[in-house]
């Protein structure tokens, strides 16, 4: 399968607007776009609402037709040639569930902000990452090409891989065979990593120990610890985004463990433990169909059921 190439310009940073670049290979001559009304939570959460105009072009420049079916999908027109999608999206909700653009960082949630070809989800993707500030670094679980750009086998991978972006620190440890990346986006008066990581890892080998499983070689840990109101945490396949509030933290350190293994323990039940009723993930569910999903995970979790089960890879 062809890749579809993203391309995320950073260029309006103090405007809080992310330029997005799709480029669609040749197909189908009317191609449809969707842009996710949920993630991470489960809750529709509009995310359309901050797309600007969307435009596309041919390969000869000429400009396509581009019709709005609803509030999330655009079917673009005259792309069997192939066609190169373009729009804005305003980013600037702060913590684990968001996607924000500022002059001090960059995070996002990627299924808030790109849309995908319906008829192409399962193909592989090609992220390309622009306009990044001079001495900005990039951290996510997406494996990194030789051309520096990130590539995942289908848009659920890419999607399900958060992009922490700035002059963040961090660091690294091994444990049980697994290689951990930690990285703190905080004011580094608000924390000691040498303490971050001595925190995480009992937690990293209990769990592994426990579960007798390790279905990754390189996990990464992503922290907030902001000053102003927030907390909470985001499980993923390869990766947990985490914020914890700086005051939180220092009064109550053993609260970035709590949430820490709370988070990491979900990479196996929710990641790759689930019910078979939430296969495969679908984006454009409506608010009371998520309800019940949620109902679901947690009455699944509580009694057992019929679980799908796609652990794998190495042995802890």
């Amino acid at each position: 399968q062809t890749a579809i190439h993203y391309s995320v310009s950073l260029a309006n940073l103090n405007d809080h607007l992310v330029a997005v670049t799709i480029d669609l290979p040749p197909g189908s001559p009317e191609r449809d776009l969707q842009l996710p009304v949920w993630n991470a939570l489960y809750q529709v959460r509009d995310f359309s609402q901050f797309v600007t105009t969307v435009e596309a072009r041919n390969p000869l420049e000429r400009p396509l037709e581009v019709r709005k079916l609803n509030k999330s999908l655009w079917r673009v027109s005259g792309a069997d040639t192939g066609a190169q999608v373009k729009y804005q999206m305003f980013a600037d909700v702060s913590g684990p569930y968001g996607a924000q653009l500022d002059s001090s960082h960059a995070f996002f949630n990627l299924a808030e902000i790109l849309m995908y070809p319906v008829d192409a989800r399962s193909s592989p993707t090609v992220l390309h990452i622009g306009d990044v500030p001079r001495y900005w670094k990039i951290a996510t679980a997406l494996q990194r090409t030789s051309q520096g750009e990130f590539e995942a086998e289908d848009y659920d991978r890419l999607v399900d891989s958060p992009v922490e972006i700035g002059s963040f620190q961090e660091s690294d440890f091994a444990e049980g065979g697994g290689h951990y990346r930690v990285v703190v986006d905080a004011d580094p008066s608000d924390y000691v990593m040498q303490k971050v990581v001595a925190a995480l890892r009992p937690i990293v080998a209990a769990a592994t120990t426990w579960m007798n499983d390790r279905p990754f070689d390189n996990y990464l840990f992503l922290y907030h610890f902001p000053r102003e109101p927030g907390g909470g945490g985001m499980e993923h396949a390869y990766s947990t985004a985490i914020e914890v509030n700086a005051q939180l933290l220092a009064d109550n350190p053993l609260s970035l463990a709590d949430v820490t293994a709370h988070e990491f323990f979900h990479l196996w039940n929710v990641k790759r433990i689930r019910p078979q009723s939430l296969e495969p993930v679908d984006y454009t569910l409506h608010e009371g169909e998520l309800h019940h999903c949620s109902l679901v995970q947690r009455r699944c979790n509580q009694h057992g059921g019929r679980l799908h089960s796609s652990a794998g890879g190495a042995a802890g």
